[in-house]
């Protein structure tokens, strides 16, 4: 992720099944995958909040399978 950000990136985007939320108050939280059988968050759980903000989880909120997860990219 530093070396993303040096180079200019904004994020880094991963196939790890979780989401990070907003919350009310601005800050960021990692929560589990929609799907429980998927669920990759307690490994990304020594992510901070500044790092969870370069984070992006598109898997996190899919049911689909890997078929189709490849199909589409």
């Amino acid at each position: 992720l530093d070396k993303a950000l040096a180079l200019g990136f904004d994020a880094v985007c991963t196939g790890h099944y979780a989401t990070v939320v907003l919350t009310e108050d601005g800050s960021r939280e990692l929560h589990r995958a929609s799907d429980m059988a998927k669920d990759q968050s307690y490994v990304l759980g020594v992510l901070d909040e500044k790092q969870l903000a370069h984070a992006l989880f598109p898997l996190g909120d899919t049911l689909t399978t890997k078929d189709e997860i490849r199909a589409e990219a």
